[in-house]
């Protein structure tokens, strides 16, 4: 069973999927997840936001627009704000790709065609209850069983899963998730503390990670929970990013690529603080940040950064 002092603890690389693999399928969805972790990723990056009846829901945006099929649905209710909409409404909507993995790249890019996927969202919650079979090798025998995801079918249409639908699911597979807290700024405090409550009730504190860009966001969380382990997400470069995450009492820093400085992991590592970054999907470049230090990537394309043989458990040392 994975847990995420490993990570500080063994000195290893590890894999992240971002939204559960975007090159994988619709973002944020339990489908694509499983898929990242069948594929071999040591966790999955999530985003939370609040429903309008308070539900905490697993999305990116703060509208629906981008990725679900809200505008055919509703028409009537641009901007298609997520707080505007019920856990009920938000379920009805369909997940869908429209990440540019296809078309006409960012210079330098090569584009990425979006994999259809294998599994719906009942039939993966079906059979981690022990209610159906995934029609499909178990899981524990990932990485390899499925090297071909690219051939797999869905089954169903994706849906937004819920929060404690996401950490059942990661709790069922013993896998590890990294939740960064979205959303309106006036819903944050309740959803810290909706968040907080399902990783308790779900006994997932020592399997989750909770991120912010916002500080305010982070001390709540410490002021609520002094054991669930806190990462701190930053856009832009940081003078002294040890003392960043002592403040905040974090276990992690989360520097965007682009900012992302040699001798800011090197200070991190020296003081124990593991450097996890986004949003990595060249395995050259996932390696050259290995020798760095950097303790995990979060990556769209977690299935090319892994490779065919490697594992969990042999992960390369920096």
């Amino acid at each position: 069973m994975a847990v995420w002092s490993e990570l500080a603890e063994s000195c290893g690389f590890w894999i992240g999927a971002h939204r559960g693999g975007m090159a994988l399928g619709p973002e944020n969805t339990l489908e694509t997840a499983m898929l990242g972790f069948q594929c071999g990723a040591h966790f999955w990056e999530l985003d939370v936001q609040l429903s309008a009846d308070g539900v905490p829901v697993v999305i990116h945006d703060k509208t629906l627009q981008r990725t679900t099929d809200a505008p055919t649905v509703y028409p009537k209710r641009r901007p298609w704000y997520v707080w505007d909409f019920t856990r009920a409404e938000l379920e009805s909507l369909g997940a869908c790709s429209r990440r540019a993995f296809s078309g006409n790249p960012a210079p330098g890019r090569t584009p990425v065609k979006t994999s259809p996927l294998l599994f719906s969202k009942d039939s993966v919650l079906n059979a981690l209850l022990g209610k159906t079979a995934l029609n499909a090798p178990n899981p524990a025998s990932r990485p390899g069983a499925f090297q071909n995801v690219s051939e797999r079918k869905v089954s169903a249409v994706c849906r937004i899963p819920t929060l404690r639908e996401a950490l059942d699911m990661t709790r069922r597979l013993e896998w590890l998730v990294n939740v960064e807290i979205k959303g309106k700024a006036e819903h944050r405090d309740r959803l810290v503390q909706e968040t907080l409550a399902l990783i308790t009730e779900l006994d997932m504190v020592p399997r989750v990670l909770v991120s912010s860009f916002h500080l305010d966001v982070l001390y709540r969380v410490r002021s609520l929970h002094d054991q669930v382990k806190i990462g701190v997400l930053v856009k832009e470069a940081v003078s002294d990013p040890v003392q960043l995450v002592r403040d905040v009492k974090a276990y992690a820093l989360h520097p965007a690529r682009r900012h992302l400085r040699r001798e800011a992991v090197r200070r991190c590592r020296e003081a124990g603080i593991p450097v996890i970054t986004w949003t990595v999907n060249d395995s050259a470049e996932a390696r050259r940040l290995q020798g760095w230090g950097v303790s995990a990537v979060i990556s769209d394309r977690p299935q090319e950064l892994i490779g065919e043989k490697q594992s969990k458990e042999d992960a390369p040392s920096w």
